[in-house]
């Protein structure tokens, strides 16, 4: 009794009985035909419990009481990135959803639209934003990010890998066409692609850079390997340009004598006999430009370098310093 008056509260509820002594249960479903129909919305956890690592106040599916046969769907409410809506099996959350609209499997995502724990395998990948696994992206035709993708692994296509920005693998990149990136192209172990391979900024592989039948180019950065930049050549051989310094001291050297010097270059793993070059001076000490330098003797393990005065009176220098260039197949 409230003020006299009667209060009556009326819940819309019908059962209908269906054979077998099993009844359906309608809530604004006047004749329903599941074992429970609703008209209008269901609010799950409306006081905001579940803290975003169990089923607490979640949607479950079966009659599985072993924690490893309990499957549902959650939103974290009181968790960390709050708001979300979890997927679980096996009592664990496998997949989240932000607020935001980002999504993570088997992690939760922070920095990528579409993050993975493990490895990614689909028939082809394409994203408006970005590509992240912490394991290997692999899929069967083009992968292709309006920003980044990003592997802690592998990243592989049967076809075209293309990224606005950068594509970054912690071992191999290997795509069976194009790869190209607007940015950077970075592995921790080799970059191979069937066709061309293209950046505007930096391409670098701890390992190697193989374009089988197309070409290697990066317009605005440079090509390294190893920490080492690469030298393009109009042959299939893998070059190499090593800078050495010869070093010369001569006191009333007489015209038309010369002194002579060995440099080792074993260290360069030359498979052939480079092709040298005298370069600038580096340090300039007496008459030193009175003299000619001259290369002598090359081999896979020396140079022997020359210095001539071309004067007709003696000249003098200490420590001048001649900048030598060994360019060769590796």
């Amino acid at each position: 009794m409230i003020s006299g008056k009667t209060t009556c509260i009326v819940i819309m509820l019908s059962i209908s009985a269906y054979g077998f002594g099993q009844n359906n249960v309608g809530i604004n479903v006047q004749a329903p035909t599941q074992a429970l129909s609703v008209d209008r919305g269901i609010n799950i956890d409306n006081n905001n419990l579940n803290n975003g690592i169990s089923l607490l106040n979640g949607l479950r599916f079966g009659n599985a009481e072993a924690s490893n046969q309990t499957v549902g769907i959650t939103s974290n409410r009181t968790g960390v990135s709050p708001y979300s809506l979890d997927f679980y099996t096996s009592n664990s959350r496998r997949m989240i959803i932000t607020q935001g609209g980002r999504v993570g499997i088997g992690k939760l995502p922070e920095a990528y639209s579409f993050e993975v724990l493990g490895t990614l395998e689909a028939g082809a990948v394409r994203s408006e934003s970005g590509v992240h696994a912490n394991g290997t992206i692999n899929a069967d035709d083009n992968i292709l990010a309006g920003i980044n993708i990003n592997a802690g692994s592998n990243i592989s296509a049967g076809a075209n890998i293309n990224a606005g920005n950068n594509i970054t693998a912690a071992n191999n990149i290997i795509a069976q066409n194009d790869l190209f990136a607007d940015r950077n192209i970075i592995a921790g172990g080799t970059i191979v692609s069937s066709s061309n391979i293209s950046t505007s900024a930096d391409l670098v592989a701890t390992r190697n850079v193989i374009a089988f039948t197309g070409n290697v180019s990066a317009n605005n950065g440079e090509l390294s390997a190893g920490g080492r930049g690469v030298v393009m050549s109009n042959s299939s051989a893998r070059l190499k340009v090593i800078a050495y310094t010869a070093t010369f001291s001569a006191n009333n050297l007489a015209a038309g004598s010369s002194i002579t010097s060995n440099i080792n270059i074993s260290g360069g793993n030359f498979t052939s006999n480079p092709t040298t070059y005298v370069g600038n001076v580096v340090t300039q000490n007496g008459e030193y430009y009175r003299a000619m330098v001259v290369l002598e003797n090359v081999s896979t393990t020396n140079i022997t370098v020359r210095v001539v005065n071309l004067h007709s009176n003696p000249i003098s220098f200490s420590g001048a310093q001649w900048r030598i260039l060994a360019l060769g197949a590796f």
